[in-house]
């Protein structure tokens, strides 16, 4: 197998007479490019970080030593007490829905029952204003004591008529 190198190209000296020197148009091209240039990228400000202060660590926290392996009995227990423990926790949530909803209802017929009370009352007004039968309370005791007063009178004349039968018994 042949082993293959490349040419090397021949370095040609620089001289004098080999360098080319830019002309002043040339210059004043870069200028103009290197200043639109510059116009068009955006500028790079860098920002100071904000690093936490910087604290030395004395001690280092000690690890928790759990053991390795645990028990099947021990594992199971702990699955069946998770296990209780979210049951518990959809029946909470379960009860605390019903609870909303109970609320809601115990509104809802609280409201149903002012409101049929307030219709009532209307209807009542209502009425009373037809037949003129509601009446105040200060009518009601007038009313009363008149009717007090034609029993007594009633039962006056009751009394002198139960004494005349008994005279007229006796005779």
């Amino acid at each position: 197998m042949l082993f293959f190198k490349k040419k090397k190209e021949k370095e040609i000296p620089q001289t004098k007479e080999n360098i080319k020197l830019p002309t002043l148009e040339d210059l004043e091209k870069k200028e103009i490019s290197k200043k639109e240039h510059e116009e068009k990228t955006p500028t790079y400000s860098p920002q100071k970080k904000l690093m936490p202060p910087k604290t030395k660590i004395t001690e280092l926290p000690k690890p928790i030593e759990l053991p390795v392996f645990v028990k099947i009995e021990k594992y199971q227990e702990i699955v069946f007490l998770i296990n209780s423990m979210n049951s518990i926790l959809k029946s909470i949530e379960s009860s605390l829905k019903l609870n909303r909803e109970l609320e809601k209802m115990r509104e809802e017929n609280w409201n149903s029952i002012k409101n049929d009370l307030e219709k009532l009352k209307r209807e009542l007004e209502k009425i009373g204003s037809i037949f003129k039968v509601v009446k105040t309370s200060s009518e009601i005791e007038s009313i009363k004591e008149k009717e007090v007063k034609d029993l007594e009178k009633l039962l006056n004349e009751l009394k002198s008529q139960v004494s005349e039968l008994k005279s007229e018994i006796k005779v």
